[in-house]
């Protein structure tokens, strides 16, 4: 019984006296989250007319290569891009199943209005490489913690 005694007027030495401020525990921000890189193989679509220039849609096409911009759709509708890919996508780069697709259909458009007889497409090779990283930064008061409003914050209430 005496080890219980002890062990409680130990807790109650130890214990905040009333009006002292409790050190703030040590934080755990920042803290590392995932990392990594890649390399991923994308294609652009480039045109030329190997006559006079000629515009198709917006852009008009002489003998220097060109990239050829297509426009983007929502899907289901035109060509998908591939599998997501936040890179590709922000380079306006495509799969090569994509690139294909999109280059017989620039074709297809060229010879609907009598212009494919000088078109000339290929596709360009890119290699993208990337590298991330992410970092936490904090973390907002767990819900039924702090704000002590268990599943809804209490706006306004003090």
């Amino acid at each position: 019984m005496s080890e219980v005694i002890d062990a409680v007027k130990e807790f109650f030495s130890e214990a905040q006296q009333p009006g002292e401020v409790a050190p703030a525990p040590p934080s755990e921000f920042p803290k590392q989250g995932g990392s990594g890189s890649g390399t991923e193989t994308c294609y652009s679509v480039e045109a030329r007319c190997t006559h006079k220039p000629k515009q198709i849609g917006a852009q008009i096409f002489d003998a220097n290569w060109l990239t050829v911009q297509f426009d983007h759709v929502a899907p289901p509708l035109g060509v998908p891009s591939g599998p997501p890919s936040m890179m590709r996508d922000k380079l306006g780069l495509y799969g090569y199943q994509a690139a294909q697709a999109l280059r017989w259909w620039f074709h297809a458009n060229a010879a609907a209005g009598w212009q494919d007889g000088c078109i000339e497409t290929r596709l360009v090779k890119h290699e993208v490489k990337y590298s991330y990283s992410s970092q936490a930064l904090s973390a907002h008061v767990a819900i039924g913690g702090e704000d002590r409003s268990g599943v809804m914050p209490d706006w306004g209430k003090k």
